[in-house]
């Protein structure tokens, strides 16, 4: 029982929400019919144990002695199976051998997230920002899964996905540092924090436009009104100082606001084909 009751998890959870809000969006945003609720519910759990998978693989690569190895071993094991199992039945069952594709960057995000760990620069913006990006594939992943095909609006909803998990990821970058080392210190240089901040989420704002713009006989313009959200939620962050006194009431606070995106993101795309 002791094996089972003590899984091996990550301890990063942002990379739950940049994995699943897309998801949740590129299957429900434009279906083109009924949810196909088994074959999307295979992609999750395929995911998910491909998320989990990375813990063990990561403890391996970074400690030479490794306690309670068979516990580390044993749930590597079983994260594999389930998702190369699920991912199998998936691709076969229904048809869906174009998710093959999606192999290849999550190759390179899996490589990348282990030797950043390894090397102990995971930390580093540039970093953190690709395997963002890369976690936001499966938003196309989820429209293909869904729709069986490569259509344009598949590709505008991970482009307009990963704007938004930039923006998240940015902002956690700048806030973080606040809880952690004491508010009253980084009020010192808050004007100047604030104002990058803010000009950072503008420029990706325009990104959005632009999107929007260049692609608007497969996008409706409404698909701009979720991502100001994110504009209230850095004005009250950056702005206004309002910032949750841990981490952990600032995770949470992100992933309620990632949830009320995806929601906001589906009505707007659902709404656009019904009027």
């Amino acid at each position: 029982m002791s094996f089972f009751s003590k899984p091996v998890l990550p301890k990063e959870h942002g990379a739950w929400v940049a994995l699943l809000v897309p998801m949740f969006i590129g299957a429900a945003a434009y279906p083109g019919g009924s949810l196909n609720l088994p074959a999307i519910t295979l992609l999750v759990i395929s995911s998910c144990s491909a998320m989990l998978l990375m813990e063990p693989v990561r403890i391996v690569l970074k400690q030479a002695a490794i306690d309670d190895s068979k516990r580390i071993y044993g749930w590597m094991i079983i994260y594999f199976a389930v998702s190369t199992g699920s991912f199998t039945l998936l691709i076969s069952y229904y048809d869906r051998w174009g998710l093959l594709w999606f192999v290849i960057p999550a190759f390179l995000m899996v490589t990348l997230k282990l030797w950043s760990s390894v090397a102990r620069i995971q930390r580093v913006k540039w970093i953190e920002i690709a395997g963002a990006l890369g976690l936001t594939v499966s938003a196309l992943a989820a429209f293909y899964t869904q729709r069986g095909s490569f259509l344009p609006e598949g590709w505008i909803l991970y482009l307009l996905c990963a704007v938004w998990v930039v923006d998240r990821t940015v902002a956690a970058r700048l806030i973080l540092p606040k809880i952690r080392s004491g508010l009253d210190v980084e009020r010192i240089k808050g004007f100047k924090v604030a104002f990058a901040g803010l000009y950072e989420h503008i420029s990706r704002l325009f990104v959005v436009i632009i999107v929007l713009t260049v692609f608007h006989d497969h996008a409706p313009w409404t698909a701009f009104l979720p991502f100001l959200l994110a504009t209230y939620k850095n004005v009250d962050l950056i702005v206004l100082g309002k910032i949750p006194a841990d981490p952990f009431k600032f995770g949470f606070s992100e992933m309620r606001l990632g949830i009320l995106f995806s929601i906001f993101m589906v009505f707007v795309w659902r709404m656009d084909k019904l009027l």
